[in-house]
């Protein structure tokens, strides 16, 4: 069962996905370690803090995820975790459920790491300290056997009990932070996901919307809350549809709920089944499809903010955010429906949108950075019309006015009888060709008083494909 992303009710949901309601007896790494004393809390943390990234990254794998061979004698960083989860575990043994008190014991753990991610840029790895503390936050949230107190944790720092987030910036921004983090490390969706992943995205996916409730409070200014807030809901969103949407098949489906109530992600798992008649053999979820048109009414608010952070005021780029706003509307009234193929056409239109709509990229003050990128992108399951289309988008998105002023300068310098430079002396012969080519796209967007030309029939044509599936 898929449970919406917006009902508070639901959220713990998706954290069964990897806790296990008969824990298994303790394995031969968990008797070694606890025949030591646990490390006072202040120096294991202090120990996890000052380790070399890569040492701690196999510890974790050690302990926590249990992926990495283990030696005879268990390591002082091993020991380390195991102590951080001892501490809580006794807490939990003398105090019960109390919520205050374990949530303030939580914190112990918490606010020192808390401290040294917020003394890191976003995008820095020079940082030891920094490093791990992301690291160590990471598997904390995800991995460790007190998961759910740290997801509640978190929470509680970007949803405050008076709904003011200008109150708590900073535990805000320690959150984005850590969840950014965490999106950087999934696999590229060229692939289909693993499991693993899959159970992720759902727990990370439990953020959305106190992440929302962020940008709504504090995101007039593309200030690095903001910013690292709108990024890390733009990337979590592409990985829930790429689950909600992939098709599944249909036997498969059936199996799988006869045994348990967890519905399958990917067709991939299905490997043993005997597919007849393919386009009638897959489906989507009907729990999963209506939690794809919930958060897909959210990303509108997303696409406001990038739009109002980029103070565009030339018609080319203007146009290509109304048509931005009309994939939005045709996309969801595709959700609504029952087209298997227009799911797939959203989906990875979207991934495709994403490339431009980062904070990075709306902000950018050079233009041409990412157009050989544009033009080179492929997708053989994307149709030609609707990724001609989105391209013709992402391309006016990017440029934000550059072409249109450089018009205007070779016109000035025409009416002067002036010898004419190159837009730009540092991109080469190639980069110009694309410019030249993707300029005589866009333009077909705005007419020479600025007015929208030919959009009903760019609109007929985007979706034209969707309504001509068998």
């Amino acid at each position: 069962m898929i449970p919406s992303l917006f009902n508070e009710n639901d959220i713990t949901d998706h954290d069964s996905l990897l806790l296990e309601t008969n824990p298994s007896p303790e394995t031969l790494l968990e008797t070694q370690l606890n025949e030591h004393p646990d490390l006072p809390l202040g120096k294991a943390i202090h120990l996890l803090l000052h380790v070399k990234p890569h040492v701690l990254a196999t510890a974790i794998d050690q302990v926590w995820k249990q992926n990495t061979p283990f030696d005879q004698r268990p390591s002082p960083i091993a020991h380390a975790l195991t102590s951080l989860d001892h501490h809580l575990s006794q807490h939990q043994r003398h105090h019960g459920n109390d919520d205050s008190s374990m949530d303030a014991m939580v914190r112990h753990i918490y606010d020192p790491l808390k401290s040294k991610v917020l003394k890191s840029p976003k995008n820095s790895n020079t940082n030891t300290s920094s490093t791990n503390s992301l690291q160590l936050l990471a598997a904390l949230v995800l991995w460790s056997p007190h998961r759910a107190l740290y997801q509640q944790c978190l929470e509680r720092e970007i949803s405050p009990l008076d709904n003011n987030i200008n109150n708590n910036k900073r535990g805000a921004l320690s959150v984005s932070l850590l969840l950014w983090f965490i999106t950087q490390q999934w696999p590229s969706l060229s692939n289909d996901m693993t499991p693993e992943t899959v159970d992720q995205v759902m727990i990370i996916a439990r953020f959305i919307p106190g992440l929302i409730q962020i940008l709504d409070q504090v995101g007039e200014l593309p200030t690095l809350l903001a910013c690292t807030t709108y990024d890390t809901l733009l990337t979590i969103s592409v990985y829930v549809l790429d689950i909600y949407l992939s098709p599944t098949d249909i036997e498969s489906s059936a199996m799988a709920s006869a045994t348990k109530s967890i519905p399958p992600y990917s067709s991939s798992s299905s490997t043993n089944i005997t597919v007849i008649e393919e386009k009638e053999n897959y489906m989507v979820d009907e729990k999963q499809l209506k939690a794809a048109h919930e958060l897909w009414t959210r990303l509108n608010s997303l696409l406001n903010l990038a739009k109002k952070w980029q103070q565009s005021s030339d018609p080319v780029t203007l146009g290509a955010w109304d048509e931005l706003v009309h994939f939005m509307i045709q996309s969801q009234a595709i959700l609504t429906g029952s087209n298997l193929e227009g799911y797939q056409q959203v989906r990875k239109g979207w991934r495709w949108l994403t490339n431009v709509l980062l904070s990075s990229q709306i902000l950018s003050k050079n233009p041409i950075k990412k157009w050989k990128t544009i033009w080179t992108l492929e997708d053989k399951d994307l149709d030609m019309n609707l990724s001609s289309y989105l391209k013709m988008i992402m391309f006016a998105l990017r440029q934000n006015g550059y072409w249109l002023q450089h018009q205007q300068q070779l016109l000035e310098q025409k009416d002067k009888n002036m010898t004419i430079s190159p837009p730009s002396s540092s991109a080469g012969t190639d980069q110009l060709d694309y410019q030249e080519q993707v300029k005589s796209t866009c333009c077909t967007m705005v007419s020479e008083n600025g007015e929208k030309t030919n959009m009903d029939v760019a609109h007929s044509m985007m979706f034209s494909f969707l309504y001509d599936v068998d």
